[in-house]
């Protein structure tokens, strides 16, 4: 084995396409993609943890003016994860600085973004303009003036819109290198029901301040077209003394996606807890009514002089709300007191560990190098080559129980799985399960695949995504394999096996598909998948339950990059002539992968062969093959690895697993 890659990540990527929000401009926008992303998992009682300018600056630290990179984190440095959610203010864009108001350079806000964003986490951004009436701070409230002044018809509306249109063109610039808009929570006008805002409650009315709100809008949403924008609005939690205070000023369901609130511990705990309990009571009440995403947009404890705050006062409070994200502010470079969340030697490091490792808080890991194929082998952006070994779940409709993200972790890490396999059943022979096979029940099909995907990537570890069929399903392959690369595009974790084993065409005459066919269909499905997601690796199926390589040795696909080919093997049953027909493919410049295989008989059943076991491995690691073993279930029979007394979540004991489960572990 060259390289076995253990780096952590996770994407926040989810299963539900559930609508959030405000009118839709077009399907499928970032926009959406993210409030789906969000539903999902708070449908799942996941809470993202984030922090205000995390890779800008620390305790003490600041990131470098020529810096390329964005690794440096008083979180990472702590727990060895990043945050879910990445705060950023747009203060000063307006006015033409190169940095924001906490001196960030706006070139570096961009590339931040961008690379949080490809680690699989969101990006938020407030902002703190200055006053364009009198040309104070945000902060300036000596005027109640301001926000009329800028409405419509006002003496600075012209002046305004030139600072929405910076604001604007500065979001619109945050994009991959292939040109696509990442998706941005924004957060304007924030903490309205105090005064110490321009825009504050005794500085404009509320028909001024909904009327700036529906201004904002129309300009970004209408004018500019910004589809990417997630719509947040956060009033103060000390001044929601009634829940009509929340939505006294509120701007409406037709712009807003996500409503929360301000909430910091100052003074006893007693009073921050039942502040953010009372905030919460409201602002949760108000998403339901309204269909909106809930998240406590802003909190913190300055200094963290609780040892213990994180998980005897922030998470007790919050972990029985539906709340998609918690953010802390900042960690200033220049302020050695003023600071929100742990770094090293802080006293309440040892604690946010503890928060950090809860199974419903989400972070992120570092991401995972991309895949790709050079020649026969698999390859990652280092140029090193890789060779992954791990578990395939057995078929999503019979073990349905084990498709969650307990399992996935557990075999991460107490068995090194390095790659995880979701098979996800087309179509099954035994009737009681029929009726949850994807061709019956495609959500549930969705659901299974994305439960394990999403479980990987939070785990660190690479997923295949197998189309489980016998048989040909065209149509319903490039539907599934569509949904999968829009919801998981970019995402490096992903490898997609798009025919487990082409069977019988005809199972009363015995009659294989051929290569021809098989390699018809796979051009198909490839086509669909590269239409989304450029780069993928993708695992072509090979005729005879994935045995008969050198056929499709003798006739490759062309016109693509990154495939490779399935090869199968039951060791009881196939021996050194299966190997035989792989060294010729890989002979004729095919890559393979073994994405199932077992110790025992073809039919799962008969003694474990571990000499023959051995024999395959050998060569597999040999040439560099990555491989996976069959099965997560428990059924009577030699390969599934445990027995009916496995918790569906893990941990499992060593009583939980049968003797080729045992045998797969020490494998691994």
């Amino acid at each position: 084995m060259k390289n076995t890659l253990k780096t952590l990540t996770l994407a926040l990527i989810s299963v539900a396409i559930i609508s959030c929000g405000g009118p839709k401009e077009a399907a499928n926008t970032p926009a959406d993609d993210l409030k789906d992303r969000l539903t999902s998992l708070v449908e799942d009682g996941k809470i993202m943890f984030g922090h205000q300018d995390d890779y800008m600056y620390g305790h003490s630290w600041k990131l470098a003016d020529d810096a390329a990179e964005y690794v440096q984190s008083d979180v990472y440095a702590v727990s060895g994860k990043y945050p879910a959610v990445y705060g950023m203010d747009l203060g000063g864009i307006e006015m033409d600085w190169p940095a924001n108001l906490d001196k960030n350079l706006f070139d570096h806000m961009r590339a931040s973004a961008v690379a949080h964003h490809e680690r699989g986490g969101i990006v938020t951004f407030s902002w703190h303009p200055r006053n364009p009436l009198t040309g104070g701070d945000a902060w300036d409230v000596s005027s109640d003036q301001v926000v009329a002044s800028i409405l419509p018809g006002g003496e600075k509306h012209d002046y305004f819109m030139t600072w929405l249109s910076k604001a604007a063109d500065f979001m619109q610039s945050i994009r991959t290198a292939d040109g696509e808009q990442i998706p941005l929570i924004f957060r304007p006008w924030h903490e309205h029901t105090g005064s110490w805002f321009w825009w504050g409650q005794k500085l404009c009315t509320t028909e001024q301040y909904k009327a700036l709100w529906q201004m904002t809008y129309d300009y970004m949403v209408g004018e500019r077209g910004m589809t990417n924008l997630v719509w947040s609005y956060s009033p103060g939690a000390g001044e929601l003394s009634a829940p009509e205070v929340f939505g006294e000023r509120y701007p409406g369901d037709e712009i807003i996606d996500m409503v929360g609130f301000d909430c910091y511990h100052s003074g006893p705990k007693e009073r921050y807890m039942a502040s953010m309990k009372n905030a919460l009571e409201i602002s949760s009440a108000f998403a339901k009514e309204h269909g909106k995403l809930l998240a406590i947009t802003e909190t913190g404890h300055e200094t963290l002089k609780d040892p213990k705050w994180w998980t005897e006062v922030l998470y007790p409070v919050m972990k029985d709300y539906p709340v998609s994200y918690v953010l802390v502010w900042r960690n200033a470079c220049d302020q050695p007191n003023h600071y929100y969340a742990p770094f090293p030697g802080q006293q309440s490091a040892d604690d946010f560990n503890e928060f950090a490792a809860l199974e419903d808080i989400v972070m992120l890991s570092p991401r995972l190098q991309a895949l790709h194929v050079e020649g026969t082998a698999l390859k990652n952006e280092s140029g090193e080559t890789v060779e992954l070994k791990g578990v395939s779940f057995g078929w999503n409709v019979l073990w349905p129980r084990f498709y969650n993200a307990g399992a996935v972790k557990h075999v991460v890490d107490e068995w090194d799985a390095e790659i995880v396999r979701a098979a996800i059943g087309v179509e099954i022979d035994n009737d009681e399960c029929q009726a949850q096979c994807y061709l019956k029940d495609p959500e549930f099909g969705k659901k299974c695949a994305c439960t394990i995907v999403d479980a990987a990537i939070a785990n660190g570890v690479y997923v295949l995504v197998d189309w489980h069929a016998h048989g040909l399903h065209t149509d319903a392959a490039v539907e599934f394999f569509t949904y999968m690369a829009k919801k998981y595009k970019g995402v490096p974790n992903v490898i997609y096996e798009i025919w487990n084993e082409p069977s019988y065409k005809d199972h009363e005459k015995q009659i294989d598909y051929t290569w021809a066919e098989i390699k018809e269909y796979s051009e198909t499905v490839i086509k669909a998948i590269r239409a989304v997601e450029e780069d993928a690796v993708i695992i072509v199926g090979t005729p005879r339950w994935s045995q008969n390589v050198d056929d499709a040795a003798n006739d490759p696909i062309t016109g693509y990059d990154n495939l490779m080919y399935t090869l199968h093997f039951y060791a009881g049953t196939h021996k050194e002539w299966l190997r035989e027909k792989g060294d010729y493919a890989m002979s004729k410049g095919l890559a393979l992968f073994v994405t199932e295989c077992g110790g025992m008989n073809a039919d799962g059943q008969g003694p474990v062969d571990k000499e023959s076991v051995e024999e395959w491995v050998e060569w597999m690691d040999a040439n560099d093959i990555s491989y996976l073993f069959w099965s997560i279930s428990d059924k009577k029979e030699t390969c599934s690895m445990l027995y009916p007394s496995a918790p569906s979540e893990g941990p499992w004991a060593e009583t939980d697993l049968s003797p080729w489960g045992k045998y797969v572990k020490e494998q691994l």
